[in-house]
C-alpha cells in the first residue's frame, strides 16, 4: 500500500442508490465508525446528506465526485484502504473507479457479473495491481460468492475426506427466493446491449475458460448447461441457472490463480433444481422458455418493450418486509472416479439480491481492509482467492450463511 496515510477503512461509493442504502445501514448497524473508519461517497451531497444524518447518533463521513470525473474519483481513493462500489453497470461507470484505486493503491470490491469488463480489468490491471499488492475483487454478491467460496470450502473438506480434491463437483441451486432490483435489470441490459452492438462478445460469455486465460492449460471444455435434464444426483428435473455463466468463470478463475490445485481435469457445472415429477419437468421448461426469451429480446422490439415495462426501473427494488422473505440453498456434489464421496450445502435466510448481496459485498470491503489472509494474493483476483478463509469466517458469523456436509 501507499505510504500516505489513509483516513478510512472503507469508503461505499454509490451509497445512496438503492442497494448501496442497504449496503450502508448494515454498516451503521452492526460496525461503530469508532471500529471501522468508514464514510459513504457520491455524486449527490444533499441526498449523502439525507442519509448520513439517518444514522444518528453515529456521524458517518460524506465524500462528493462523479464517475466521469477522474480527479474527483482519485480524491476519494486516496482517502481509504478500500473501496467498495454499488454503482452499475460497471462498465458504463466503473472504468475510472478503477483506474483511480490502481494509481492510489486502494484496493476495490464490487457486485458486477459483466463478464467482458471483467476481463477487460484482468488484462488491464491484473499484473500491475499484483505489483503493487493490491486486490482488485470482482463479483462480491450473490454472482458469485456462493458458488466461489461454496467450491472452495468443498475442496476443502473433501481434502480433510480423502486426502485429494475432487476432479468435478456439481453445484445445484436447490432452493431460491428473491426479486430483482431497477439497478440489476439496468446492468443485464446494458451486458445484452453491448453484445448486440458487438456479437464477437458472445464468444467470451460462451468461452467457459474467459477468465482463465492460460496458453498453457484450458482444461475440459465442459459447455454451460443448456437444456432440462433429470439430475442423476436428486431425481429432480433441472434447467439451466440464469448466473451460471458468470459463476462457472469465476470458479474457474480461482482455479487458476491456485495453479491448478484441484487437478488439470477438473469441472465445475451448475444448474437450478426445479422439483420431481411432472409439476418440476413442466417448470423446468417454462424457467428455460423465460430465460430464451429474456436473452434473446432484440433492442427496441416488442418483447424487450414489455420486458422493460414489467421490471423495475433503477432505484426500484423490493421493499425490506419482501427481502426478509427471501431465502437461497446451493448443493455441492464432489465427484471423483465418477462417484459421489461429499455433498456440501450452503443455506441462508435471506433475499439472495440485496439482503444477502449487500451483507456479503459489506464483509469483503471489510476483510480487505481489516484482515491479512491470504497476504500474498494479489491482482484481479476472485472472492476465495483474494480472502480465503477470512470471508468464509465472516460468511458464517456476519451474514448467516451455514454450511453442512451431508
Amino acid at each position: 500500500m501507499s505510504s500516505a496515510p489513509k483516513i478510512y477503512d472503507v469508503v461505499l461509493w454509490g451509497a445512496t442508490g438503492f442497494t448501496g442504502k442497504i449496503v450502508a445501514k448494515y454498516l451503521a448497524e452492526h460496525y461503530t465508525v469508532g471500529e471501522l473508519k468508514w464514510a459513504i461517497a457520491g455524486r449527490n451531497e444533499k441526498n449523502l446528506r439525507s442519509l448520513a444524518q439517518s444514522f444518528s447518533p453515529q456521524i458517518i463521513d460524506c465524500l462528493i465526485a462523479d464517475a466521469k470525473d477522474p480527479e474527483s474519483l482519485q480524491a476519494i481513493c486516496s482517502k481509504t484502504k478500500v473501496v467498495c462500489t454499488v454503482v452499475g453497470p460497471y462498465s458504463l461507470y466503473g472504468d475510472d473507479l478503477i483506474k483511480a484505486c490502481v494509481e492510489t493503491n486502494t484496493h476495490y470490491c464490487d457486485l458486477t457479473g459483466e463478464v467482458p469488463w471483467m476481463k477487460k480489468n484482468i488484462t488491464l490491471y491484473h499484473d500491475i495491481a499484483k505489483e503493487k499488492k493490491l486486490k482488485i475483487v470482482h463479483s462480491c454478491g450473490f454472482d458469485s460468492i456462493p458458488s466461489d467460496i461454496g467450491v472452495y470450502h468443498t475442496q476443502n473438506e473433501f481434502f480433510k475426506k480423502t486426502g485429494v480434491y475432487a476432479e468435478k463437483i456439481e453445484g445445484r441451486v436447490s432452493r431460491i427466493k428473491g426479486s430483482f432490483s431497477g439497478g440489476t435489470y439496468a446492468s443485464m441490459n446494458h451486458l445484452m446491449e453491448e453484445v448486440h452492438r458487438t456479437p464477437e462478445l458472445k464468444d467470451v460469455l460462451s468461452d467457459p475458460y474467459a477468465l482463465a486465460s492460460d496458453p498453457k492449460f484450458q482444461g475440459p471444455r465442459t459447455p454451460t448447461f443448456s437444456t432440462v435434464k433429470k439430475d442423476p444426483f436428486t431425481g429432480q428435473w433441472m434447467c439451466p441457472f440464469i448466473m451460471a455463466g458468470i459463476n462457472t468463470k469465476v470458479v474457474r478463475r480461482s482455479h487458476f490463480l491456485k495453479h491448478y490445485p484441484w487437478g488439470n481435469k477438473f469441472e465445475y457445472q451448475e444448474t437450478l433444481l426445479c422439483g420431481p415429477g411432472i409439476k418440476g419437468r413442466i417448470r423446468a421448461w417454462l424457467l428455460l422458455l423465460f430465460m430464451g426469451l429474456f436473452l434473446s429480446a432484440q433492442p427496441n422490439s416488442l418483447l424487450k418493450k414489455l420486458l422493460d415495462y414489467k421490471m423495475p426501473k433503477p432505484g426500484e427494488g423490493p421493499d425490506e418486509e419482501t427481502r426478509k422473505k427471501g431465502f437461497f440453498a446451493f448443493s455441492f456434489f464432489a465427484v471423483a472416479n465418477n462417484q459421489e464421496t461429499l455433498k456440501v450445502t450452503l443455506s441462508c435466510k435471506e433475499d439472495p439480491g440485496y439482503g444477502a448481496t449487500s451483507k456479503m459485498l459489506a464483509e469483503c470491503a471489510i476483510c480487505l481492509a481489516l484482515e491479512e489472509e491470504p497476504s500474498h494474493n494479489f491482482g484481479v483476483i476472485t472472492p476465495s482467492v483474494a480472502m480465503g478463509n477470512c470471508l468464509l469466517e465472516r460468511l458464517k458469523e456476519k451474514v448467516g450463511i451455514e454450511f453442512k456436509n451431508c
